[in-house]
């Protein structure tokens, strides 16, 4: 904290925590650490590190990550550039038909971002890239990891007065690897989010809101064989797939903020709900005469149409509480309920399972356990001017 009185400037360190998803079984949380110091020529720096600690039943492990901005910010002109990256080391994920091991992972990305101010207009264009490779593992029915050799992202968005349009290109090709690092699946996937954002001038009760459209698209293919499985008891000569999605969707969030004294109060409403979108593959293999012998091709189609999600959150906090001539201190509590919709019809369930039997059709208790613990997070950060 010896960085503001030797530079001039303002200097921050920030911190949150809170739960993720809390359930019978397990939870997940996050922490969240913050450094941050702005000069008075404009230039800024901030680093940012934390960790999410997943022990549910369906999913195991601990992801890091840290990143670092850093750039220059003026009245007319402005240039930022971020650099982060992530790890985790055993993860695994059961989510019934779907299963994923790994024995560790990691990736890199790269930001920059420019501002130019000409006449009360902004613009902004930017450019994003990242890459990310995992360990040995497995995806229960064979051997293999996943592997993005690139992610791209180009956008740009103007501003004038409380109104800004933007757009986003997204680009990427995942791979799915065996383990000696060679192509099982081949994937290549595009998109693009246009969105409108608007912020009142209300002083006392400001309103922010955003407005969007986002596409999506993607193809995968390849194939397993005895050889590239590297065990005797793979079951099949050659299983291929050829898959595919498409899908459209909007969103929409606002966010309304409102002070008195030293409190502030802050709720979110947000949505994003697919319009029309659709998932198939097709699926040929032969079995091994040990197996069976036989050969089938089986075509698959999901209709994604009607799927969303919903959140709303509140935020109770004390934005500066001074603690003295150059420093003051931030702190609150957060909560975020989520419902998403659709999902029925692609992840079904078996109404065969045991039922409640509990007397009196009282609340369930683990429910409402999950429904007020999970989403609540805490923060805090202290300024020095």
């Amino acid at each position: 904290m010896v960085i503001s009185p030797l530079c001039g400037g303002d200097f921050s360190v920030s911190s949150a925590g809170g739960s993720l998803l809390v359930s019978p079984g397990g939870m997940s949380a996050y922490g969240l650490g913050s450094l941050a110091y702005t000069g008075e020529t404009g230039l800024y720096l901030k680093a940012d590190a934390g960790e999410v600690f997943l022990k549910l039943p369906e999913v195991h492990g601990d992801i890091a990550a840290a990143t670092v901005r850093f750039g220059l910010h003026t009245q007319n002109f402005g240039a930022a550039f971020t650099v982060g990256g992530f790890s985790h080391s055993a993860f695994t994920a059961d989510l019934g038909k779907a299963a994923f091991n790994s024995e560790h992972g990691s990736g890199a990305l790269f930001d920059t971002a420019l501002s130019f101010r000409i006449r009360g207009l902004t613009l902004e264009p930017s450019a994003s890239y990242a890459t990310a490779s995992w360990g040995t593992g497995d995806f229960y029915w064979f051997f293999g990891k996943p592997n993005l050799p690139a992610l791209w992202r180009l956008g740009l968005t103007g501003a004038y007065d409380a109104h800004s349009l933007g757009f986003s290109l997204f680009s990427l090709d995942p791979d799915i690897l065996d383990n000696e690092g060679l192509g099982l699946f081949n994937g290549a996937s595009r998109g693009a989010v246009l969105y409108y954002r608007f912020s009142g001038k209300n002083r006392h009760f400001p309103v922010k809101g955003t407005l969007g459209y986002c596409y999506a698209a993607g193809e995968m293919e390849g194939g397993l064989t005895a050889s590239n499985q590297g065990y005797s008891v793979f079951p099949y000569r050659f299983y291929n797939l050829d898959a595919s999605f498409s899908a459209h969707a909007g969103f929409a969030l606002m966010s309304l903020e409102y002070r008195f004294s030293i409190i502030r109060i802050n709720a979110a409403l947000g949505a994003i709900h697919v319009f029309q979108g659709a998932g198939s593959a097709d699926i040929h293999y032969r079995e091994k005469s040990l197996f069976g012998g036989n050969e089938k091709t089986t075509p698959l189609s999901k209709d994604l149409g009607g799927l969303g999600a919903a959140f709303v959150s509140l935020d109770l906090g004390i934005p500066s509480l001074r603690l003295g001539p150059k420093t003051s201190l931030s702190l609150g509590i957060k909560k975020t309920l989520a419902m998403p919709w659709g999902y029925q019809h692609i992840f079904s369930t078996d109404e065969s399972g045991p039922q409640d039997t509990r007397s009196g059709g009282g609340p369930d208790p683990d429910l409402i356990r999950t429904i007020l613990l999970s989403g609540l997070s805490l923060y805090a950060s202290l300024a020095i001017r």
